[in-house]
């Protein structure tokens, strides 16, 4: 696998991984799907074993480090996107605390 799937409309949209060192921006009001698209980026990147680092100050994607749930509504999506054999899967992350007190400390 050498691209990522971003989302599928009547064609479906992906990133080739060679294109993935360029620079982005994510931007947009409130509710439009920014931090499920950096997760999405984030799983495709780490599913390759490119290792990516997340400045989360809110806490919105530390789920990535356990699996989902496949709900019935979900499968049927990915099954819709033509994304055969879907499964939830975790994400390997290290935890970075400026106090190392709750994670990896950032400060040696």
């Amino acid at each position: 696998m050498d691209q990522i799937l971003l989302g599928k409309g009547d064609q479906p949209v992906s990133l080739l991984a060679r294109y993935g060192n360029r620079h982005g921006l994510v931007a947009g009001a409130t509710g439009t799907g920014k931090t499920v698209s950096l997760m999405v980026l984030a799983e495709g990147f780490s599913r390759l074993g490119v290792p990516v680092f997340i400045a989360d100050v809110k806490g919105d994607v530390a789920g990535l480090a356990q699996p989902g749930t496949a709900s019935e509504k979900i499968l049927q999506r990915a099954a819709q996107l033509g994304m055969a054999g879907y499964a939830p899967e975790a994400c390997p992350v290290v935890f970075w605390d400026l106090y190392g007190r709750s994670g990896h400390p950032v400060r040696p």
